[in-house]
């Protein structure tokens, strides 16, 4: 169009097919972290070859720093994705902590501070067995805020209700379960709170204060999923005491509720 841009519809879609990753479904697990700080000459060595100093796909160079912990990966084996290297089960990874330096008239090589962190994840409860079937059911509502913190807003005001201007989990469970209700689900299993996490508050449209933020639950096998977006709304001028009187409203929930079924025989 004006050679400028080009328009992609999908009208109909005629197949679907899937097939399970090398990722667990289900079980628990624990990580260990362990990080390990190569000395002068490790990391001079490391520079010399080509995908430790950039000369090349530097996951490359995973291989080589594996070789600390005695383990034996190929590049290749990796997890396909814009990141460090990982196991395709997704249980174990390398991390480059770390950058890179260039002296005048030498190649350039890594940073004396840099270092190498590995993770590995082993399972505390076994997983579901790779045979099964996985099945996700995703369901998501929007919420008008500005009619929902009216009444939250005159709650707060009248000295009620004072947890909603900082109990972000709360507020979310709340608006969780009035999306249950709303779904016509059974209570899922149980999940527990991942965290909380406000982000900077910022002036909207109008000049007034404003603030967003979410919150995460996840099952001990992380087969349900469940996020809280919340909003304390901007009808106040930019201050940061006013702020905190404003009560957290949901302005959204999310669920992925997994299972998994055995291959009838």
């Amino acid at each position: 169009m004006e050679e400028c841009c080009h328009l992609l519809v999908i009208e109909r879609v005629l197949r679907v097919s899937s097939k399970r990753t090398g990722v667990p479904a289900g079980g628990e697990f624990q990580c260990t972290s362990d990080r390990w700080q190569p000395t002068a000459e490790e990391l001079k060595a490391f520079s010399a070859i080509p995908g430790c100093s950039l000369r090349d796909d530097f996951k490359n160079c995973y291989a080589v720093l594996a070789k600390h912990w005695d383990d034996n990966i190929k590049a290749s084996e990796g997890l396909d994705y814009p990141g460090p290297w990982m196991s395709h089960d997704m249980t174990m990874s390398y991390k480059f902590a770390g950058g890179f330096i260039q002296e005048t008239g030498q190649p350039i090589g890594m940073k004396p501070s840099s270092s190498v962190i590995r993770e590995v994840c082993r399972p505390v409860s076994p997983p579901k067995p790779a045979s099964d079937h996985v099945y996700c059911d995703f369901y998501r509502i929007r919420l008008e805020d500005t009619n929902t913190t009216l009444p939250q807003r005159k709650a707060v005001d009248e000295g009620r209700e004072i947890w909603r201007t900082s109990d972000m989990a709360q507020v979310g469970w709340l608006a969780y379960e009035d999306a249950i209700r709303q779904w016509k689900l059974a209570t899922p299993g149980p999940v527990e709170l991942s965290k909380c996490e406000p982000w900077p508050a910022g002036a909207n449209g109008a000049g007034n204060e404003q603030q967003w933020g979410y919150c995460t639950w996840f099952a001990r096998d992380d087969l349900q999923q469940v996020t809280v977006l919340l909003h304390k709304i901007g009808y106040l001028k930019k201050s940061a005491d006013q702020l905190q009187k404003v009560p957290w409203v949901a302005t959204g929930v999310e669920a992925n509720l997994c299972h998994t079924v055995s291959e009838p025989r």
